[in-house]
């Protein structure tokens, strides 16, 4: 990655006149990422702690249509198990939503609410299952075992059960002896099973 601060990320067509303001642009926020890494290092760094370093953010950017013109489509390479009709936009369109779905949760933005047809505010965990769901996806095509990779810190489904107990039942008696069986089976699941 160090090698390619001024090579592919530096590469001519990441400038471009914008189609909207007729303003030439350039995108160096690949360039920005791997330049801040090597900075903090004063220079000194590998390409593997540069790798590591590297946020999301690079790694979904490298399926944009710009990026990955210019890596000639070898991004998509990293996914063995890809189903066929599969393409660089239907991925990065996964990676677009769990990048977000993500940025909400890091910037402490609520994800439980969505709008109904009439723009109301409404109580929903669409967006959260679509999120998990797509995670699984990209584990799935990457050849990753998601659930042997996630035994130990995935509470997704319980959190996702336990909030819509709670909007379902609460404050109802019904509800505490629901959230109790919840936890129970839960977490004699996850510490009771064999290894």
């Amino acid at each position: 990655m160090k090698n390619q601060v001024n090579h592919f990320i530096s590469h001519p067509l990441l400038t471009y006149i914008d189609r909207h303001t007729g303003k030439k642009r350039t995108n160096d926020f690949l360039k920005k990422s791997v330049t801040k890494i090597i900075g903090k290092a004063n220079g000194n760094v590998s390409q593997g702690k540069i790798i590591a370093d590297l946020n999301l953010g690079f790694w979904t950017e490298l399926f944009e249509l710009r990026p990955y013109k210019i890596l000639q489509g070898s991004p998509i390479q990293i996914f063995s198990n890809l189903p066929t009709g599969s393409n660089r936009s239907s991925i990065n369109q996964k990676l677009i939503q769990i990048r977000n779905f993500r940025n909400r949760v890091y910037h402490n933005e609520p994800i439980i609410f969505d709008k109904d047809q009439s723009g109301t505010t409404i109580f929903s965990l669409r967006n959260a299952e679509l999120a998990y769901q797509d995670l699984k996806e990209i584990f799935k095509w990457l050849g990753i075992d998601f659930v042997g990779w996630t035994r130990k810190i995935n509470n997704v489904d319980f959190e996702i059960e336990r909030a819509n107990t709670i909007y379902n039942h609460y404050p109802r008696p019904k509800y505490y002896f629901l959230r109790i069986r919840l936890g129970f089976k839960f977490y004699k699941g996850r510490y009771l099973q064999k290894k």
